[in-house]
């Protein structure tokens, strides 16, 4: 039960005339003010650590296969640096940005089969957590792969035969773990659906052959191939779409000539998985500059397009024309995100 103390002022006086004040006695307010015992002080409120990245599109520079690389935060509109620059581990130097936690100060990957965490500690994201893969679960080497924080801010990962899972291969098992708690043991989580390849249809088109590429229900990325009305195959349109929207939709990039750019430079591809169909809408128009690199801003509502011309902006509603930005960096490095 919280207590409402008032102290007066004769009171007050009293206590200055008799010299020191017993350590249990709580300390007085002035008078006429009320004192909350149940309230927190502000050394027992938990208070949340900087963000470890600025906004703006994250960019990962290094040499070769060096132990580290550094990412640098650069403004979408000019390409100046925002922020500090961090060290990464080298096997994050690919990172995505859900292989951040919500604070971005600490980061997951795997490196040698093993799970890790690295905190950020000035400048640089240290490891802070390891987890060897224990070898339970089948008769080959059991190594971590696809590490990323859930919702929940445990680290899920899976666990399988070999570095990578090929498609039809068997399922391994997904697992997690407390990044603050490095010491306890990883959680098992269940059966993780092993990594598939599904035939689809472009919905409305006779001609065409879409591959969807998936880890059980989470697409990976989608290559969508076919040919317009009255085209042969020889005049067919690829799009290579492999940046996530959300769980059903994927940003695309066209893979074709200016003239067979269908549903343009850019589009946005929806996997109906009921229907084995796919949906395609153009976002940008045909390009006859290759696009390089997509990224989808946290707010999922802008795309930032660098094609062999410099670097755009468009919205992701296809409404608006893509703007120029003054984004002219030389050897920018590797863009992974938007954060």
């Amino acid at each position: 039960m919280r207590r409402i103390i008032t102290v007066s002022a004769a009171v007050l006086l009293l206590l200055g005339g008799c010299g020191r004040v017993d350590d249990s006695t709580p300390e007085a307010a002035p008078s006429g003010e009320t004192v909350d015992e149940g309230a927190p002080t502000p050394e027992s409120t938990p208070q949340a650590p900087p963000p470890g990245l600025s906004s703006g599109i994250v960019f990962a520079q290094g040499v070769g296969l060096a132990p580290t690389k550094t990412l640098i935060v650069r403004d979408v509109a000019t390409g100046n640096p925002v922020g500090s620059p961090v060290v990464v581990p080298y096997p994050a130097g690919n990172a995505k940005r859900t292989t951040f936690d919500t604070t971005m100060n600490r980061l997951t990957y795997v490196k040698d089969c093993e799970l890790r965490v690295a905190t950020l500690t000035d400048g640089v994201f240290t490891d802070s957590g390891t987890w060897t893969a224990p070898q339970v679960y089948g008769a080959g080497e059991q190594c971590y792969q696809k590490a990323h924080f859930a919702e929940n801010g445990r680290i899920h990962a899976v666990l399988g035969e070999g570095q990578r899972q090929a498609p039809g291969g068997k399922a391994g098992r997904v697992v997690s773990v407390d990044p603050a708690t490095p010491d306890a043991d990883p959680k098992d989580e269940g059966v993780a659906d092993p990594r598939s390849e599904k035939v689809y249809k472009i919905d409305g088109l006779t001609t065409s052959d879409t591959r969807v590429y998936a880890f059980g229900d989470d697409i990976e990325h989608v290559l969508v191939n076919g040919a317009a009305p009255g085209a042969g195959v020889l005049d067919g349109f690829e799009y290579h779409c492999g940046v996530p929207v959300d769980a059903d939709r994927l940003l695309c990039s066209a893979r074709t000539d200016e003239d067979r750019q269908h549903f343009g430079s850019i589009a946005l591809v929806t996997v109906d998985r009921a229907a084995n169909t796919v949906t395609m809408k153009k976002l940008a128009p045909p390009n006859k500059s290759r696009i390089q690199h997509l990224v989808l801003s946290p707010d999922g509502k802008m795309i930032a397009i660098q094609d062999s011309t410099g670097w755009y902006t468009t919205t992701l509603d296809g409404a608006s024309t893509p703007v120029r930005q003054q984004f002219e960096v030389d050897n920018p490095g590797q863009p992974l995100f938007w954060s």
